[in-house]
């Protein structure tokens, strides 16, 4: 984390540089008053004019330090927070999927929400503001050292007491704010799937149920932040009991002192002015380090997330993208858990492949895989003569179009959500809609229709043919569509499936209505069943043998 402080130097020196100006304006207060009673006791008209002309220069010079200094405060906390947003972003999106699912998205939505602000407060304003009030203690102790060396040995032993406090809690406050932010991930998943689910929510009639179990939810997050509050109200409140307690003693002892004539009245209200920048800081450097200890937990999650292994983006340009070579192809979400056996097929240039098989038979998996998503796999896979472990990523993805099952559109305008921010023309982008059955939806809105979020104002089947749309645009030598016309009735399922087929492109399509008059069309059908492929060739092929194909189409029909 050091580098944001570096990299935001000048704007750190500049607050820093105006917060120790502000305090040599509040000390230089502190002797004015000095000057003044010592000058009202003397009876002295002319020293008194001088010292109050000296007093509103000091106030004025004191109001526009700390407006200053306040100002470079929160430039620095707003680019730092800036820079670690666009961080924690990037750093969750350039990883790859196997380690983005190391952590859950509630985990990520609450990094971005919350522990940035916990991180803001504690570890990025707490540091500079450590320095600032030791540069105060200093300052306003050395001063009192020059009025009387006495008073300022007193303060400084006495002043030593609070800063045990935090080395007493410290430990308690972690725990407890680590315990906190566990569960703020808990409740932003329950809110996830009350927002996602909401639909769902409203048809069963269950909102009670999910009422009673979000107000649980709600008790036990302000359960353990009333623990990490509480805590450090302990901590604060003994801190600032010690503090008072330091006040009687400095008063005693200066009191001594004029009493005795070692100082005069002056240096006596002095002595309490200045107590206040060498006590104060001292409390609040104990609460700053209670702060701090509490960031650790914080810190650490969030560095974990910056350190999210890349996803590996060396390797060669991608000469050919066909054909796709498969050769003993195995493949483990967890260890020991294998969902892909020993597959091996070639996809050939400009041939249309139907893939079949019931849920869970590791049809969408293999298509993960040979699009590289995942690196732990066993076997060979090549694109042409060159080994997918040589490609380089966006190199692949430039030359295979998959459209996934769950369909993500964006906020934005149509015209964005099929072109992806990519420079494509309008006409490219109109055709591709057309192509995708969206012509008279087209007609109707116009390319710069705004979607809502999460795409509230479209259809299912709006939303999938902006899917199928994109794949268009890019015109890839390879298609590969996971169950892409699900969604969509099925004329419009037909239709579109049609126009995929009779282009040019090698076309991988998982299937999930099986019907003959499409099926036939495909020069080759895999029938997929626990991870392996079990049958292939093509549909008068497969009809005539009495194997899985048939009877999924016999399930299928009837």
């Amino acid at each position: 984390m050091n580098e944001y402080f570096k990299k935001h130097k000048v704007l750190l020196m500049a607050w820093v540089f105006f917060a120790v100006l502000k305090t040599i304006a509040a000390v230089l207060f502190a002797l004015y008053m000095q000057k003044m009673i010592d000058a009202v006791s003397a009876m002295d008209a002319q020293k008194m004019l001088h010292t109050s002309i000296a007093g509103v220069v000091i106030v004025v010079c004191y109001a526009a330090f700390g407006y200053v200094g306040s100002y470079f405060e929160m430039k620095f906390s707003q680019k730092v927070l800036v820079d670690v947003r666009q961080d924690i972003c990037k750093s969750i999106v350039s990883t790859d999927l196997d380690s983005y699912r190391l952590h859950k998205s509630a985990e990520y939505t609450s990094i971005l929400n919350n522990d940035i602000g916990m991180l803001d407060e504690k570890y990025f304003l707490c540091l500079p503001n450590i320095v600032i009030q030791i540069l105060t203690f200093l300052i306003a102790t050395v001063t009192l050292y020059q009025m009387e060396p006495w008073l300022a040995f007193s303060a400084i032993l006495l002043c030593a007491v609070p800063l045990i406090v935090p080395f007493l809690f410290g430990k308690q406050i972690s725990a407890r704010q680590k315990s906190y932010i566990h569960v703020l991930d808990w409740y932003n998943g329950k809110l996830k799937n009350i927002w996602n689910g909401y639909e769902v929510i409203k048809s069963y009639h269950v909102e009670r149920e999910i009422l009673t179990d979000y107000e649980k939810c709600n008790w036990e997050v302000e359960r353990t932040h009333f623990s990490v509050r509480n805590t450090q109200n302990m901590s604060r409140s003994i801190s600032g009991g010690v503090g008072f307690l330091i006040d009687v003693c400095m008063m005693g002892i200066a009191g001594i002192l004029v009493l005795k004539g070692y100082v005069t009245v002056g240096i006596l209200i002095a002595t309490i002015q200045l107590m206040n920048y060498i006590q104060t800081p001292i409390q609040w450097i104990s609460k700053l380090l209670a702060d701090y200890k509490t960031s650790q937990p914080v810190l650490k999650r969030v560095t974990d997330i910056l350190n999210l292994p890349k996803d590996a983006d060396h390797g060669e340009k991608l000469k050919t993208a066909l054909p796709i070579s498969v050769e003993n192809l195995r493949f483990s979400y967890e260890e020991g858990e294998e969902v892909l056996h020993n597959l091996s097929v070639t996809f050939e240039p400009g041939k249309k492949y139907a893939i079949v098989g019931n849920s869970g038979s590791g049809k969408s998996t293999f298509m993960y895989v040979l699009m590289h998503y995942y690196n732990h796999f066993e076997g060979e896979i090549r694109f042409g003569s060159q080994s997918i472990s040589d490609i380089q990523k966006k190199e692949l993805y430039r030359s295979i179009a998959l459209i996934h099952q769950n369909v993500v559109v964006l906020d934005g305008t149509l015209r964005d959500n099929v072109s992806l921010y990519e420079s494509y023309s309008d006409e490219n982008i109109k055709q591709a809609l057309i192509r995708a059955g969206m012509g008279d939806y087209l007609n109707e809105k116009g390319l710069d229709f705004t979607i809502q979020e999460s795409g509230s104002n479209l259809s299912g089947g709006e939303k999938q043919r902006i899917a199928i749309a994109r794949a268009f645009l890019r015109n890839t030598p390879v298609m590969i569509l996971d169950e892409a016309t699900s969604s969509l009735d099925s004329l419009m399922a037909a239709k579109i499936e049609q126009t995929v087929l009779q282009s040019d492109t090698t076309i991988l399509n998982i299937v999930h209505q099986l019907k003959a008059d499409s099926l036939k069309q495909y020069d080759e059908i895999l029938v997929f069943s626990k991870g392996a492929i079990i049958e292939r060739g093509n549909y008068d092929e497969l009809i005539q043998k009495d194997g899985i194909f048939r009877s999924l189409l016999s399930v299928m029909s009837a």
